[in-house]
């Protein structure tokens, strides 16, 4: 995360001009996901170039970089040209039944960064080879896969909705009885999805919810922005919660009250 400084870019983006012949997907992957890292958008020039080596290279990119590769496009927030999107695509249909639930997750992630809502082909396929993979996805990628949905108004195939419900009611139920982390962003991208959708919750998840966020203290990392989604997403979907749940909002927001921002107020108002 050491952002260097400009005389280095200079010769960086001269090196990268002089060996671009050479380098191959994964050479290609890479410096995309350290500008991504960095936060740093390329130069238009280098960009151009990229978007070119890609698309020599996109046959043999293999499904990792796939998911670098477009995972950085959305932490960058690019203008990508539409070839260059034809071509992802036509790389995932290669690829699909090889990426992890970890690239899944960071694909659908990058759309919803983009705020591109992705073909329908596409979210078919993605969808069918999350549900292949339902026994190992975890916490932090379906709240991920989530967050996507829910900022493209995108809405899940039931089954996947299923397989999500059931295992954020195990993860949360988890918390309590034998202590798995469960922080401030999850709890709150995971309602603020819910609400996004105008989807109501079953009522085993939302208990299972409920006990999660009571079981927060000091050492859970809350901040006053997730809070006010929290309340937010509650007001939304008309959920009027219990008085331990507000007992125990006011003790998280009064510990990080010192985040707080005009916006975290009005939404919590």
């Amino acid at each position: 995360g050491v952002v260097p400084p400009d005389s280095f870019f200079t010769l960086w983006y001269s090196g990268f001009a002089r060996e671009a012949e050479s380098m191959r997907s994964q050479h290609i992957a890479n410096v995309l996901w350290g500008f991504a890292k960095l936060k740093i958008t390329p130069r238009g020039d280098f960009l151009h170039d990229w978007f070119e080596l890609f698309d020599r290279e996109m046959l043999r990119t293999n499904s990792q970089e796939l998911a670098m590769i477009l995972w950085s496009v959305g932490q960058l927030r690019l203008r990508v040209p539409g070839v260059f999107l034809s071509r992802w695509y036509f790389g995932f249909e290669l690829r699909m039944l090889s990426f992890s639930c970890q690239g899944l997750a960071m694909c659908m992630h990058a759309f919803g960064a983009l705020k591109l809502t992705p073909r329908h082909d596409f979210v078919q396929q993605w969808t069918a080879c999350v549900l292949a993979r339902r026994n190992e996805l975890t916490l932090r990628e379906i709240v991920c896969m989530m967050w996507a949905f829910g900022s493209l108004r995108l809405q899940p195939d039931p089954k996947l909705l299923a397989v999500w419900t059931d295992k954020l009611t195990n993860a949360f139920s988890l918390q309590r009885s034998v202590g798995v982390r469960v922080d401030g962003r999850e709890l709150s991208n995971v309602l603020w999805m819910y609400a996004r959708l105008e989807l109501p919750p079953g009522g085993d998840v939302l208990a299972a919810w409920h006990r999660a966020f009571a079981a927060c203290n000091s050492n859970t990392r809350v901040n006053a922005h997730e809070l006010s989604i929290v309340l937010w997403s509650l007001g939304r979907l008309e959920l009027v919660p219990p008085d331990s749940f507000l007992t125990k909002w006011y003790e998280l927001f009064a510990l990080a009250s010192h985040t707080a921002d005009y916006l975290a107020l009005t939404n919590s108002l």
